[in-house]
């Protein structure tokens, strides 16, 4: 059992129990989860708080042993998520301040912090602002080891209802506007896979591994307005199929070759029967997925490997109704990866040092840019960017420097650039449509941590311990343009507590500095604060404003866990 307590009305206790209900032939496990958060933030309008969430989680899974060869396992799972409305704000134009002579506008530098929200959240219906989700998670899996070869099926289902309501211009200024940006979001999910594998004795020099897969997903997503109008977006559908294969070779004691290929059939479709004049799409998509690894073990304690390998994420439909026809579909997306690296376990296990190089060379990449449906009204849609490089480097050291103090730093260098990349509000900003070295949209690209644990015993078999978290993350870009961002977070985590072998009890503060860098900013349109038509090109009142999630504070808190 393990439990929390912490400011801000945050409560957590969780149950897991698993062993035998029968001696080596029938095991179990359960577990239980309910977990409740206050708001952090006040919503100016109401006066409440906003953020709150609440979740009840159930598990349980079943293995049956039924011989040496044959092993059955069923799990279940299900959730209940019931969340108030969250915690966004919108910074107004009245910020902007740069390219202020075109038409949308636009701000430069790091976002300004906010401490409120002013959302109009006591319009909608009772119950219906914020997220009311219910899941089912139901899987099964079969393994038959016939010696020479082993047999294993995987089946899995997954179903969400859910509804989410929530003030989409992000001010008070809703009721102005009519209720058209007052949005109740209803979605019903289905989605299942199943796949069965067939794969040679492990202990051969030579492995073989085959398998088919199948995935299936249905999804009925529409928004109803709080003016009494509604957006279908109808059922979006998607099929896959997808044959596979892997073989493993030993050349040596220490070197391993191993030679993947993949063959998927997409097909992504969406039935919106209020699209009157196409109400049923359907793209398909054909993709091959080699991938190519070699592994070094140097020795027992050092491992270098690299890897080839191709992806690819099949194309999107944009499905509501109203959408200009130039924003109907995207195409899909493409990758060639390739990474060189090594894993290390030194100092007689004391010292773990990783790292690793890489590149991936992207087409397509699919982003999501706002535009308008023929009504009027904003919309996000998913859009292809060109090409994308991205190289990279990756570091982790942990050390057990003595019996009682553990230690350990990491580095990520994520240098994600268009290459090939034409946008019009580019062109409006520099006269030139080309985003060509331009950092990806949100993504940092320098991310860095570190750790230091201290252990004294108090008494027999009592231990006292400190610790300190602290992780840094480079400023994350609203859009393309590479001007607005988040600011640069950095997160200090402290803890102190005392444990046992099956007891512990921990004080922990979180974000010690209360930075409240945001994780992620959006580039949006401001429709509080209007502009005229025609100055500047203007073909629209609204101009850009920018949207962000509100970081959690600094907490306090105390947490504590039992074995049994």
């Amino acid at each position: 059992m393990s439990g929390r307590i912490a400011e801000f009305n945050d409560k957590e206790i969780n149950f897991t129990s698993s062993g035998p209900l029968m001696e080596d032939k029938v095991f179990y496990m359960v577990h239980g989860r309910y977990y409740d958060k206050g708001g952090q933030y006040r919503n100016t309008v109401t006066g409440d708080k906003v953020g709150q969430e609440e979740s009840i989680n159930v598990d349980a899974s079943v293995e049956f042993r039924v011989n040496d060869n044959f092993t059955a396992t069923f799990n279940g799972g299900y959730g209940e998520d019931d969340d108030g409305g969250a915690a966004i704000v919108l910074q107004e134009r009245t910020e902007n301040n740069c390219f202020l002579d075109v038409a949308r506008q636009y701000y430069c530098g790091e976002v300004i912090e906010q401490d409120t929200v002013e959302l109009n959240t006591d319009l909608w219906p009772a119950g219906k602002y914020g997220l009311d989700k219910e899941t089912l998670r139901l899987s099964a899996k079969l393994e038959y080891d016939l010696g020479d070869f082993i047999i294993t099926s995987n089946t899995g289902y997954f179903g969400a209802e859910q509804t989410y309501g929530y003030d989409v211009d992000l001010t008070a200024n809703s009721t102005a506007l009519g209720g058209t940006f007052n949005r109740i979001a209803v979605s019903d999910r289905e989605e299942w896979s199943t796949e069965l594998i067939v794969q040679s004795n492990p202990q051969e020099r030579l492995r073989s591994l085959a398998g088919v897969y199948y995935y299936q997903s249905r999804r009925d997503f529409r928004e109803d307005r709080l003016n009494g109008s509604t957006v279908d977006s109808g059922e979006s559908r998607i099929d896959n199929i997808a044959p596979f294969g892997k073989l493993d070779f030993d050349f040596t004691d220490r070197v391993t070759g191993t030679a993947e290929i993949r063959y998927a059939e997409d097909k992504i479709g969406n039935d919106n029967p209020s699209r009157t004049a196409l109400p049923f799409i359907e793209n398909k998509f054909k993709s091959w997925s080699p991938r190519f690894t070699v592994d070094w073990q140097i020795n027992d304690q050092s491992l270098i490997y690299s890897s080839v390998a191709k992806g690819n994420k099949p194309g999107f439909i944009n499905a509501a109704a109203g959408i200009p026809a130039q924003f109907l579909t995207a195409d899909e997306e493409k990758s060639w990866n390739y990474e060189i690296g090594t894993k290390n376990t030194l100092l007689d296990g004391r010292m773990i040092l990783n790292a690793a190089l890489y590149y991936i060379d992207w087409s397509n990449q699919q982003l999501t840019t706002n535009t308008f449906l023929d009504s009027g009204a904003p919309i996000s849609v998913v859009v292809n960017a060109g090409e994308t490089r991205v190289e990279g480097f990756e570091f982790e050291l942990s050390n057990v420097f003595t019996d009682h103090f553990t230690g350990g730093v990491g580095y990520n260098l994520n240098d994600a650039k268009f290459k090939v990349f034409d946008d019009p509000e580019q062109a409006a900003f520099f006269g030139d449509p080309s985003v060509k070295g331009n950092q990806t949209p949100n993504s940092s690209k320098h991310q860095f941590n570190i750790f230091g644990r201290v252990s004294y015993p108090v008494s027999d078999g009592v231990d006292w311990f400190a610790r300190a978290d602290f992780a840094y993350a480079e400023r994350k870009y609203a859009q393309i343009f590479n001007l607005a961002h988040s600011g640069d977070q950095k997160l200090l985590n402290l803890k102190i507590g005392v444990e046992s072998g099956n007891w512990a009890l921990t004080a922990f503060v979180d974000n010690v500095t209360d930075d409240r860098t945001p994780s992620t900013v959006i580039r949006f349109v401001d429709f509080k604060n209007p502009l005229p038509i025609g100055t500047s090109g203007r073909t629209s009142a609204f101009v850009r404003g920018f949207q962000y999630p509100l970081a959690d504070r600094r907490q306090f808190g105390i947490t504590g866990s039992y074995s049994f």
